[in-house]
């Protein structure tokens, strides 16, 4: 991810509970970096979430492929 230059990704879509341990390193970097993210996941804390990533969307699993595209779209309306 670090070796990407700034503006490479318009947006990550992060699962909260990964194989080898939590999403957050990752996600604090993109924060960071200005990168937008939507959180879809089954182990979401919707406040938690929205409390230390401001801007971020949460989309609970399981959830229709057309609610996950609504919230991209979201994204790409929002950075223009």
């Amino acid at each position: 991810m670090e070796r990407q230059p700034p503006g490479f990704y318009l947006c990550a879509i992060l699962d909260v509970r990964l194989r080898d341990g939590e999403v957050f390193p990752a996600a604090d970097r993109l924060a960071q970096a200005g990168v937008p993210i939507i959180f879809h996941s089954g182990h979401a804390d919707r406040q938690g979430l929205e409390d230390r990533y401001p801007g971020a969307l949460v989309c609970a699993k399981p959830c229709a492929p057309r609610t996950l595209r609504a919230r991209l779209d979201d994204v790409i309306q929002a950075i223009g």
